[in-house]
């Protein structure tokens, strides 16, 4: 009769918690590069942020928070990438 080696005893919890360990340190990973910028005062913001210039017709309809928002948008981007009126 033939006998074979025997594999090391490992236990499910143990490689359960293993995978699990490698998950999370993936998700932390992801996590943290994510959250890089292109550095600058504005940021990823410049690249990819453009001014809002409504037209009149737009203005009308707009409510006085919407036009408020759009002109703290635009003055960040004035200030943060540069942008001219």
């Amino acid at each position: 009769m033939r006998s074979y080696p025997r594999l090391a005893s490992v236990s499910l919890h143990t490689i359960a918690g293993r995978i699990g360990l490698a998950i999370v340190t993936l998700f932390v990973a992801a996590i943290l590069v994510g959250c890089t910028t292109t550095g600058g005062a504005g940021g990823a913001f410049c690249d990819t942020a453009r001014p809002i210039r409504p037209t009149a017709e737009t203005l009308n309809i707009m409510t006085d928070a919407e036009v408020e928002e759009a002109l703290a948008h635009n003055r960040f981007g004035q200030q943060a990438c540069g942008w001219r009126p």
